[in-house]
């Protein structure tokens, strides 16, 4: 068992990675995400950026990225390994409701 340590309020939800079973990213009611290393002691970091609650996350199907969609209207994708912010994308200002990584081909 793992207790995550970062987010000051309730965890909404939680993304595994399908590749590496130590990976896993949160998204809290204290508008925070967090990527983690379980077993690595706590976050590794902060999914920092959005202006408004993170309520969807999805990491790609071999792994490499990680999209994060928000009440603010936008989609940020990182990549795992360098943590480093790859794109953003705008979306309605009412924000998106959903976020899903379609097949193999990693499509939003």
């Amino acid at each position: 068992m793992h207790i995550f340590t970062g987010h000051t309020g309730e965890v909404y939800g939680v993304a595994c990675s399908p590749v590496d079973t130590t990976l896993v990213a949160t998204e809290g009611g204290d508008d925070k995400g967090f990527m983690w290393r379980i077993g690595q002691g706590d976050w590794a970091f902060e999914l920092q950026g959005h202006s408004d609650s993170i309520n969807t996350l999805g990491f790609s199907m071999d792994g490499q990225l990680l999209a994060s969609e928000s009440f603010d209207g936008t989609i940020r994708v990182r990549n795992v390994a360098s943590q480093s912010l790859k794109y953003t994308l705008d979306g309605p200002d009412a924000g998106i409701e959903v976020l899903i990584v379609y097949g193999t081909c990693g499509c939003l």
